[in-house]
């Protein structure tokens, strides 16, 4: 489904409208209620079947605030925004800006717990709007050309965040880390495992978001491969393979760890592309 909060299935809403009220009848939403506990969002990941409202060959569904292999979605920012509420306000503009048709019009969405968020696209304000709150800020037929969007979010009247999306070259490298953090170092004997996600990048390091490039994992040392991830809702590529297709320009391995202790290294490899490795300590 589409990156905007406004498809969801008959018997459903979107997160603006369950927990903020946003559009429905006086305001009721689970935060808007002070004699409302809590609520459950379905699903925070993505899940195999049920792909609503698509079918074949889409194999899981579309829910989730994070995909299937870990890594959030847009509407995932709502929440960063509106549950955190970090006191340097989250600003997050989406889509991406690397659209390669003609120029055409399309529109552009903000989530920000900001008071209020001016948006610029290739350095030419399109305008400051106030922030509802548990809503986004949207601009309709903004028009497309290569460059970069750029949100500056502001509290008091003043700039206090920013973010910048840049239309990216082409992808020439991949970059390799440990996600989240979630096996930067194993402990032998433990059955630990450690999430290598890979990024598709350009020559300045950002990634590529309409990358599919098929990339290919290789352990070494005392661990081993256990699985591939990207996300996509209709890839069908065995969870067990090595190779897998990025999407949206990520790919995500699941590394085992081993009996014995030492270095576990694993390796991405994609035709045409600077390979990467990551060195993953496992200790006693």
């Amino acid at each position: 489904v589409q990156a905007y909060d406004n498809q969801y299935p008959g018997w459903g809403e979107s997160a603006e409208q369950a927990w903020g009220g946003v559009g429905v009848t006086a305001g009721q939403g689970i935060l808007t209620r002070p004699f409302i506990s809590g609520g459950w969002t379905w699903t925070g990941f993505d899940y195999k079947g049920e792909p609503t409202p698509y079918a074949w060959p889409d194999i899981n569904s579309h829910f989730g605030i994070i995909d299937i292999a870990g890594f959030p979605k847009d509407r995932y920012f709502w929440y960063r925004a509106w549950f955190a509420q970090p006191e340097t306000p989250e600003v997050w503009v989406f889509p991406h800006w690397n659209w390669q048709s003609k120029p055409f019009n399309l529109p552009i969405w903000v989530y920000s717990n900001a008071d209020a968020v001016e948006l610029f696209v290739n350095e030419q304000s399109q305008g400051k709007k106030t922030m509802t709150q548990y809503s986004h800020a949207e601009w309709s037929g903004v028009k497309y050309a290569p460059g970069s969007l750029r949100v500056v979010a502001y509290k008091g009247g003043q700039a206090v965040n920013q973010i910048i999306r840049n239309t990216t070259g082409a992808a020439v490298a991949l970059d390799i880390s440990i996600k989240d953090g979630v096996g930067a170092q194993l402990m032998a004997g433990c059955a630990d495992v450690a999430l290598v996600q890979v990024a598709v990048v350009d020559a300045n390091g950002l990634v590529v978001p309409d990358a599919s490039n098929l990339v290919t994992f290789d352990v070494s040392g005392p661990g081993s491969f256990l699985g591939t991830g990207n996300g996509d809702p209709a890839c069908h590529v065995n969870d067990k393979s090595p190779a897998r297709p990025a999407w949206h320009g990520r790919v995500l391995a699941v590394v085992g760890g081993g009996a014995a202790t030492g270095v576990i290294r694993v390796t991405a490899s994609a035709p045409g592309l600077r390979g990467a490795s990551i060195a993953i300590p496992q200790i006693a």
